[in-house]
């Protein structure tokens, strides 16, 4: 393999992992919206029934009460739901970007690409990838997550050594 395709490989692996890890950061947001959520609708409609049921717990469920009011009023400040929306549309945008250059690396592994071609489809890649992130997450920061990114590295050696040993 020459020097340009082994470039070209590796920001190939680069984007497949930022690809897996904007999709691992996704479920998490959208595990830790729902789980808000769900707290939000059994405080507010389980507290009050229980509070009429048993009154010896009213500062237990009066607590909930007001926690799941806390909650909601904080909610919209919250980076979940804003984070869920950037998250989709980037992570559906990497992914078309990524079987386009993974579909490219047929005819790079073959050599039917001259190391200039080679070159310039690994700066279009680089390119087009830094043109997502800006578009969706210049006013969301994204938290960078190291268990998050081990999970994605990990999940793309295992599709590597599937589909290209």
């Amino acid at each position: 393999m020459s020097e340009e395709q082994e470039r070209y490989w590796q920001e190939l692996y680069d984007l497949k992992v930022h690809v897996s890890y904007l999709e691992i950061h996704l479920l998490n947001s959208e595990s830790i919206d729902k789980k808000i959520n769900i707290f939000l609708s059994i405080a507010s409609s389980g507290s009050i029934a229980s509070w009429a049921i048993w009154k010896e717990y009213e500062f237990i469920w009066a607590s909930v009460i007001v926690l799941s009011q806390f909650i909601n009023a904080i909610k919209p400040f919250l980076p979940y739901g804003a984070r869920i929306k950037s998250l989709s549309k980037a992570l559906r945008e990497m992914e078309i970007l990524s079987l386009e250059y993974e579909e490219k690396w047929f005819y790079i592994a073959n050599g039917e690409k001259t190391e200039e071609e080679i070159h310039k489809l690994r700066f279009e890649i680089k390119n087009k990838k830094q043109k997502i992130i800006s578009k969706y997450f210049s006013k969301n920061i994204l938290p960078t997550n190291k268990k998050y990114l081990e999970e994605a590295e990990t999940l793309v050696q295992e599709h590597i050594s599937n589909y290209y040993n």
